[in-house]
């Protein structure tokens, strides 16, 4: 199974749940930037993405009528699901996709709901993954982008973000994932962490570097990385021989047309992976650097390798680098960074592990 984005989340759940997972079919999976116990990837109770709520606003919205007295515990009566199921696919998807922006500034409302005795999440994804015990062992390649969710951040005249302007999206952010008080909590926490206790000290630009660092840990890397602990751990107390490979795509591409500041973003590893086809809109790159074109011919080799020998280098890459397993002990978190000349480094980043999914997925 192989995936990028939400698509990498979907992946990542049906690894969580027995409910999904075929062992006799289920043999490798790839992730790319998509961890599937992050915030905006499942329905937690006590935020804003109430499937119920947006269902029951959705019917308003084409004109069903709606039941009295809704309650968490209220029953969506049939005759409200058969109104739903009454516009076309596209018309639902259309006006699904208004409310969307209208009413929530988001890209998706609907997501996996855990602990649904008739979905295909018995728990919360989080809780799934902290079963350890239970979890497939299954070899695992999974990563993140180095500047993952920049994108979120807003500087239309590049001249910066004011701490008003990132404490919006830092609420925003909390809003979107963590109950009420738990963001109330987290706000000075996350403030702190990192060393913007004193804003004054540093310019718009240096606060639009910190937005784009928190909207990345908190929407990706954070949970990412806690992810391939959690799967390695897996492995090793069964004393499985199924091993995890932990990677930070650090290349942007030539061709890229985004601002400098945003970095290496969401899915630009897509076209190296693919080997930068030249094919149709959006699969087309016709005009490509010799970097790019180092990276892509690197990135599918090791991609086909794991697909082929559950390990991406089972030869050295040019250079001798080898890329190493990840362990489950916090002197064991060798990853390796994609660019054209890659390294081996070990992850150093634990606070914000903890600070933004609870606990470190560490065995020390």
């Amino acid at each position: 199974m192989f995936g990028t984005g939400a698509g990498s989340a979907l992946v990542t759940q049906m690894l969580f749940s027995s409910l999904m997972r075929s062992p006799s079919r289920f043999q490798r999976a790839i992730l790319q930037s998509g961890p599937g116990s992050a915030n905006w990837a499942s329905y937690k109770p006590g935020t804003p993405l109430d499937p119920k709520q947006i269902a029951l606003r959705l019917a308003e919205r084409l004109n069903c009528t709606l039941p009295q007295d809704v309650s968490p515990t209220t029953t969506i009566p049939a005759s409200l699901a058969r109104c739903l199921r009454t516009p076309s696919a596209e018309d639902l998807l259309a006006e699904t996709r208004r409310m969307t922006v209208e009413e929530y500034n988001s890209s998706t409302i609907f997501v996996p709901v855990g602990r649904d005795s008739f979905g295909a999440l018995p728990n919360f994804p989080s809780a799934l993954a902290a079963d350890t015990q239970n979890l497939p062992k299954v070899p695992v390649m999974l990563g993140w982008s180095t500047d993952d969710s920049s994108w979120v951040v807003k500087d239309p005249d590049d001249d910066g973000v004011t701490f008003d302007e990132f404490s919006d999206l830092l609420k925003a952010l909390l809003r979107g994932g963590y109950t009420p008080s738990v963001s109330q909590q987290m706000f000075p926490e996350v403030l702190a962490t990192y060393n913007l206790d004193d804003p004054s000290k540093l310019s718009p630009l240096d606060i639009r570097d910190v937005a784009c660092r928190v909207a990345t840990d908190v929407k990706v890397e954070a949970f990412v990385v806690k992810e391939a602990r959690q799967l390695s751990k897996a492995a090793a107390d069964s004393n499985s021989d199924k091993k995890t490979y932990l990677y930070q795509y650090d290349y942007r591409p030539s061709y890229k047309t985004t601002p400098m500041w945003q970095g290496v973003t969401h899915v630009d590893e897509r076209a190296m992976v693919m080997g930068l086809p030249n094919g149709t809109n959006p699969y087309r790159y016709p005009v490509t650097s010799k970097d790019d074109r180092k990276v892509a011919e690197m990135m599918t080799t090791m991609w086909s390798n794991f697909a082929k020998y559950s390990n991406p280098t089972p030869q050295p890459l040019a250079g001798g680098v080898k890329w190493p397993a990840l362990g489950n002990t916090s002197d064991d978190q060798q990853l390796l960074v994609i660019r054209p000349n890659p390294v081996v480094k070990q992850y150093d980043r634990n606070p914000i592990v903890e600070l933004w999914t609870g606990s470190s997925g560490l065995d020390d």
